[in-house]
């Protein structure tokens, strides 16, 4: 790839936004040789856990074979790895989900440990004991407290998680029209806190109201950090690309994007091979949204909202 691919030291730049990964993108981008522009430090490892399932999937016998699988992609792919639980909204944790949630991530290669509140609304002081008995068993790592963007108390819990001496702070992506006033309150708390954010399980295509890309609204509230998540089910869509305007557009009507491929534009990638169409869209989703966060277009508040009207 023509453009400058680059690993960053890790640290707490409040100005600096950058996409991550995730492991299918990793994953992908090694199947199919397509380079991932590398400014983000961090990679996440989307942990997939339906309702139906729960039981089984965070059962203390599955902990060995979940260390074994984040361990081998610490090995596989340099980046400092994220575990994204990626729960259906109104999820409430037990003990046992906890215990869950922790012992798996306590494998060597992860210098992170997310650390997901046990249920919403829960206190600040419940939260506080949390990350104390959390980081007396793990003296080792760094913690990210995961919170719901609808979470209580949410304020005094960013202070809780400051006073505990954290850099960083993770909120879910849910529903974007009905949290957004929730969801930019929270953002602007945890940067005038000067902690550095990451918001998990945005959906990275588009919204069903709109063609505009999902990761907009992080980048236009400031977040520093974004991942995206996996989808429950994979189903048929025609090919779209993200154009510099946020919006993705049928390949017809699409711009040649701003990453080039081994001296190619992606319409020449997508024209001549359609055996990874989906997997190349993913990839350059995040290349071509990587490269427009280093410039950001300043947006006035009419226009990011008819973007998402």
């Amino acid at each position: 790839m023509e453009t400058q691919i680059k690993q960053e030291k890790e640290e707490v730049d409040l100005t600096r936004q950058v996409i991550i990964p995730t492991h299918r993108d990793l994953v992908d981008s090694k199947k199919y040789k397509i380079p991932l522009l590398r400014y983000s430090p961090y990679a996440v490892f989307v942990k997939k856990i339906d309702s139906k399932n729960k039981n089984r999937l965070m059962s203390h016998n599955q902990i060995k074979s979940n260390q074994d699988i984040f361990s081998d992609f610490v090995k596989d792919f340099k980046y400092d790895f994220l575990v994204d639980f990626q729960l259906a909204n109104g999820t409430l944790l037990t003990n046992d989900d906890m215990q869950f949630i922790e012992k798996a991530q306590q494998i060597p290669g992860l210098k992170y440990m997310c650390l997901l509140e046990q249920f919403p609304n829960q206190t600040s002081q419940e939260l506080d004991k949390q990350i104390k008995d959390w980081k007396k068993r793990n003296p080792s790592k760094e913690l990210i407290v995961v919170s719901e963007v609808y979470t209580r108390d949410m304020a005094d819990k960013i202070a809780v998680a400051k006073r505990n001496g954290l850099k960083k702070y993770a909120i879910k992506f849910r529903n974007y029209r009905r949290y957004k006033s929730l969801f930019s309150k929270f953002l602007a708390t945890i940067r005038a806190l000067e902690m550095h954010s990451i918001v998990l399980g945005v959906n990275p295509t588009r919204w069903k109201a709109t063609n505009a890309s999902m990761l907009l609204p992080p980048a236009y509230f400031k977040a520093n950090a974004i991942a995206s998540w996996i989808a429950w089910r994979g189903r048929a869509t025609p090919l779209t690309l993200l154009c510099e305007d946020w919006i993705f557009k049928e390949v017809s009507k699409a711009s040649q994007g701003m990453a080039r491929y081994s001296g190619k534009n992606r319409l020449q990638i997508v024209s001549n091979n359609k055996q990874f169409n989906t997997g190349f869209k993913r990839i350059d989703t995040i290349n071509q949204a990587s490269m427009m966060l280093q410039k950001l277009k300043p947006l006035t508040k009419v226009q990011f909202e008819r973007l998402l009207k």
